[in-house]
């Protein structure tokens, strides 16, 4: 069975990179995502799936394990979402958060970042805040605190943050407009995915009241706490 490293961070790049492009695009509708899509996993469903789907790989390996998830007595509503995210991931948590709602999913075949989140009942339906290539990133990097942590770190690199909801989790306000907005962190680190975070990055998600998204935007840079 092969697994899928940190570049599986692209789900709906497309969709997030359309969106932001072109403003009023207009999604396809989709079936809104409830509580009944959360699934509990079993403690042991990653050996059950490597035996039920060995030798395979993406794409079929993503159908064997939605269908190894319906063995395993996921819900129909679990089944059909994983199968939205090409049976990548799970979602393992739904924060009630108004329109448009928090979904923590997680990436079993991953070697690492096994935890995203998602921002879904929009429009578009499912937004990946970790498709970092879509990020509006030139507003960072001339950000005085992100050139200056570039001076002492030249290969300073952004990753996702802790989206396991504990240590980033992500900010939920009320925008402007009535709408909402969503503040996302992410971990800036020396180099590689194992090296020292050496500072945080904050954009920010925008829907209106009617949970058009609207666009991303960059907020700051803030250096890692010492």
């Amino acid at each position: 069975m092969r697994r899928t490293g940190s570049s599986s961070l692209k789900i709906t790049s497309s969709v997030f990179f359309a969106t932001l492009q072109m403003g009023a695009w207009q999604a396809p509708p989709a079936p809104k995502v409830g509580p009944d899509a959360v699934w509990n996993a079993p403690q042991d469903f990653i050996r059950k799936v490597h035996e039920a789907c060995r030798d395979v790989s993406f794409p079929a390996l993503g159908a064997c394990f939605v269908k190894e998830m319906q063995r395993l007595g996921a819900s129909p509503e679990a089944a059909a979402f994983a199968d939205r995210l090409h049976g990548e991931a799970y979602l393992s948590d739904l924060q009630g958060t108004g329109n448009v709602e928090v979904a923590y999913v997680y990436y079993p075949f991953r070697a690492n970042e096994n935890e995203g989140c998602v921002l879904v009942n929009g429009n578009p339906a499912l937004i990946d805040v970790d498709a970092l290539r879509s990020l509006p990133q030139a507003s960072m990097q001339s950000d005085g605190v992100y050139r200056s942590l570039l001076v002492e770190y030249p290969n300073l690199s952004i990753w996702p943050g802790d989206r396991g909801g504990k240590a980033d989790p992500v900010v939920v306000k009320t925008a402007p407009d009535g709408g909402q907005r969503f503040l996302v962190h992410y971990r800036l680190r020396d180099g590689c995915h194992a090296c020292a975070r050496v500072g945080i990055a904050t954009f920010e998600f925008d829907f209106d009241s009617k949970g058009q998204f609207s666009g991303a935007k960059y907020v700051e840079t803030r250096r890692e706490p010492s």
